[in-house]
């Protein structure tokens, strides 16, 4: 099974002398825009509209798969939009993913798609951390380090 998972980073939204003051909610919410890249198989579940906030995305949908027990639905909200993406996981650790801004549905490896997702999510944090070494310093965004222990 083959899945693409990655980001393309379109507005920063954050000058260096802001980032000390930095709350959650400014991270859930305001900085770090751009577009969530998600395919599993031929099913493009990717966030197109260039201002999804991306360490939301990224930290809420692996908050979501750490939760995902098997048998089990959750699904993820997008507030701004009224969409969704909704994964349930099969006793064999089949993932089902399927969203209300498509019509198909996707079947992947729940372990792989968990894998890629938090390297995917690894690399967002690694490429802001490098443009703005001081973000290791606020301890809001330290808290959306911790949930894959960078």
């Amino acid at each position: 099974m083959s899945n693409i998972i990655g980001y393309k980073l379109d507005d920063i939204g954050v000058s260096l002398d802001e980032i000390p003051r930095l709350s959650e909610c400014d991270f859930h919410y305001d900085f770090f825009r751009g577009t969530a890249i998600m395919r599993i198989e031929e099913v493009d579940f990717s966030t197109k509209w260039n201002w999804i906030t991306l360490l939301d995305f990224f930290y809420c949908n692996l908050k979501i798969i750490n939760r995902l027990q098997k048998n089990n639905d959750l699904t993820f909200h997008y507030a701004e939009l009224g969409h969704e993406i909704s994964y349930r996981r099969t006793e064999n650790n089949v993932l089902t993913v399927s969203s209300t801004y498509t019509d198909d549905i996707a079947e992947t490896n729940f372990h792989e798609f968990r894998n890629d997702l938090e390297s995917s999510y690894r690399g967002l944090m690694e490429d802001i951390m490098t443009r703005f070494p001081a973000m290791k310093q606020n301890p809001e965004f330290s808290k959306f380090m911790r949930i894959i222990d960078l």
